[in-house]
């Protein structure tokens, strides 16, 4: 079973303007909680029970929030922030965390929660030949302006492709 869950919360969250000029997006309050309590918590139903937060902007005020997110937690879990030097993206945070990393973990992005069958997915994974080196949860949409592309063929990744221009 996978027990660690890695949040990407290292963003400026930009297209948020003021609302997140001193707040992380990962803390700002969504139904009167910390965003990052509603996604922990739903990792915590799915047997994760470790949290590594890979942090950068406001890296200070994310920790309170994570404390008091944690804090709001129908279970005790161990909680780790990392926080990078200087921005170098998903890939850069990944390798200065490399060392905290169990062989197998979840990784969530610490602003978007997810509605999938996360046991069915995560239960898959431990029966992954060696060649298989991960999995994403991906969603279809009309409009890949905001999110990239990812090509597939039989359900293997084949390519990643950055998010067209708009218009």
């Amino acid at each position: 079973m996978i027990r660690q869950c890695v949040i990407l919360a290292g963003g400026q969250g930009t297209r948020l303007g003021a609302l997140a000029a001193t707040t992380p997006k990962p803390v700002l309050e969504v139904g009167g909680r910390p965003f990052l309590f509603w996604l922990m918590r739903e990792a915590q139903r799915f047997g994760v029970e470790r949290f590594l937060i890979l942090a950068g902007h406001l890296a200070t005020a994310l920790e309170r929030g994570a404390r008091d997110a944690t804090a709001l937690l129908p279970k005790p879990c161990a909680v780790e922030l990392v926080v990078e030097p200087a921005p170098a993206g998903t890939g850069g945070a990944l390798l200065g965390a490399s060392g905290r990393l169990d062989e197998r973990f979840l990784l969530c992005n610490g602003d978007s929660l997810f509605d999938a069958n996360l046991a069915r997915l995560l239960g898959d994974a431990m029966g992954d030949p060696p060649d298989v080196l991960g999995r994403l949860l991906l969603r279809r949409t009309e409009d890949a302006a905001r999110y990239g592309v990812v090509a597939l063929s039989d359900d293997r990744v084949t390519e990643f492709r950055e998010r067209p221009a708009p218009g």
